[in-house]
């Protein structure tokens, strides 16, 4: 489940690397298109609509990771808590065995 996880989570870096590399070279239109706005303004326009929503792309990945990383927290607990629960049924049975044993010798 962890590996899983784990993979995921390298692919929605890898993702979000894309995305970096595809806001930069939207910087780079932006700025050649600013230079160019007074010949073209729908150019411009166009470029910012496209920057906006790989800003847009970007804040939704990281909005994702967050709430992955919580949910794996909150998994982590509830994980350890059942664990412990086990342990301290698991120390309740040796205690009788141990009890019953010396009942019978």
């Amino acid at each position: 489940m962890g590996e899983g996880l784990q993979k995921e989570k390298e692919g929605l870096q890898k993702e979000k690397e894309g995305l970096q590399k595809e806001k930069e070279g939207l910087q780079k239109e932006k700025e050649d298109s600013r230079e160019e706005s007074e010949e073209n303004d729908e150019s411009f326009c166009t470029t910012a609509a496209a920057l906006r929503s790989a800003f847009n792309t970007e804040a939704h990945l990281h909005c994702s990771l967050w709430n992955q990383q919580e949910n794996l927290k909150v998994k982590w607990l509830e994980t350890e808590d059942s664990l412990l629960g086990l342990k301290h049924s698991v120390d309740q049975l040796d205690s009788l065995l141990t009890h019953t044993d010396t009942l019978t010798s």
